[in-house]
């Protein structure tokens, strides 16, 4: 009968080998934990986890909450449930992510935005040649008191592009300058540093081609007229302005050692004394016009009262209009016989000109003035107006 018992027993144990690991698994004789993993008690609920703590000991592990992720305990001595690894120092991907931070990622490999287009994620990587790409659009924005800054070495750059449609515009907003100006470089094709000129700065501008004829173009441009008063045929001479029938300008010669020009004398007296001249204001007058004045007296005490009036005739008009009041300017002899002056009226009155119109141009002395107290002639050399032109 005992044969017969152990032959029974060897048969099972032969024909179900797996229930021999379970029973020394789970019994008392086998050397691991006690009792049955269906029936022990460190098992409360679904989802709990069982740990060693000791040898052929362990104990339960309730499950977490949603989101929650396991990690060592501070004392690395048993798991716990967390929703935020505080204490990790990094977290790799891949297989070769290297030494490149607290979130360390193989090189070429995506951090993957999902969007709502199916299929079209966005992806930030470092590639294969180390450059950091993003198939998408990087918006920075910030408050009024923050900033962005881009560093680079000297072999960096930063590409800016704008999509091709009208009223594209790139705006570099820099903080308000207490000294100097803000200074956009950027190297030109010779790898030579090239400084944008700003709108409202001053600047040079250098080796530039400017077409005020293309389309759009405007530039105004300053010219400026000389209209000598007289000249010389020997000792005879001549007045190059017009001169009126009654108290005119006298032309005479002034012959020095090395030169010999004209000039016309307004005389200290009684009366006002002028000269005329006309010239056609040119179609791309833009309506300003300075005058300097360029007189010298033997006399070097007081000062001389220069007016300059004009007045306009268009097209269809009779040609002898009424002058505009003149525009003056009081210039004190120099302390030097026979030094030349100059004397400037800035935006001399025009009322009724036009461009295309023609222009007269008087210029008198009224020595009756009480700030003419130059008491000897004036001697005109010439008159330089100056004119702008919209080309």
């Amino acid at each position: 009968m005992k044969r017969l018992t152990w032959a029974f027993l060897v048969t099972i144990i032969l024909c179900v080998p797996s229930l021999v690991l379970a029973v020394g698994f789970f019994g008392g004789g086998g050397g691991g934990g006690t009792g049955n993993v269906a029936t022990d008690t460190i098992w409360n609920a679904a989802g709990d986890l069982a740990y060693g703590t000791g040898s052929d000991t362990a104990t339960r592990l309730g499950i977490g909450t949603a989101n929650q992720v396991l990690q060592t305990n501070s004392g690395a001595t048993a798991p716990e449930w967390t929703s935020a690894l505080s204490s990790l120092t990094s977290i790799s991907f891949g297989t070769n992510p290297g030494d490149a931070g607290p979130i360390r990622l193989e090189n070429n490999t995506c951090l993957n935005w999902e969007i709502a287009t199916p299929g079209a994620d966005k992806c930030l990587k470092v590639n294969a040649s180390d450059q950091l790409d993003f198939n998408g659009t990087i918006n920075l924005s910030g408050s009024t008191t923050g900033s962005v800054v881009l560093n680079g070495t000297t072999s960096g750059s930063l590409t800016i592009t704008t999509a091709d449609a009208t009223a594209q515009a790139i705006t570099v907003t820099g903080a308000a300058q207490t000294v100097g100006a803000t200074t956009l470089t950027i190297p030109d094709m010779a790898n030579t540093n090239d400084t944008f000129v700003f709108l409202a700065k001053s600047g040079t501008l250098t080796n530039k081609t400017i077409d005020a004829e293309g389309t759009g173009n405007v530039i105004t441009i300053p010219r400026r007229l000389w209209f000598p008063a007289a000249g010389c045929n020997n000792a005879t001479a001549g007045s190059i302005w017009d001169l009126p029938t009654s108290n005119p300008a006298v032309a005479a010669c002034v012959t020095g050692t090395n030169t010999q020009k004209g000039v016309l004398d307004f005389a200290d007296g009684a009366n006002t004394l002028s000269a005329q001249i006309t010239y056609k204001l040119p179609s791309t007058w833009t309506g300003t016009v300075d005058a300097n004045i360029k007189w010298f007296s033997a006399t070097t005490t007081g000062s001389v009262v220069w007016q300059l009036a004009t007045i306009c005739v268009a097209d269809a008009e009779t040609d002898d209009p009424a002058f505009n009041t003149a525009s003056t300017v009081t210039d004190a002899a120099k302390g030097t016989t026979n030094q030349t002056n100059d004397a400037a009226i800035t935006t001399v009155t025009v009322t009724g000109c036009a461009a295309g119109e023609l222009m007269h141009v008087k210029i008198l002395r009224d020595p009756t003035n009480g700030s003419d107290d130059h008491a000897a002639t004036a001697r005109l050399i010439g008159v330089e107006l100056v004119i702008r032109e919209a080309m």
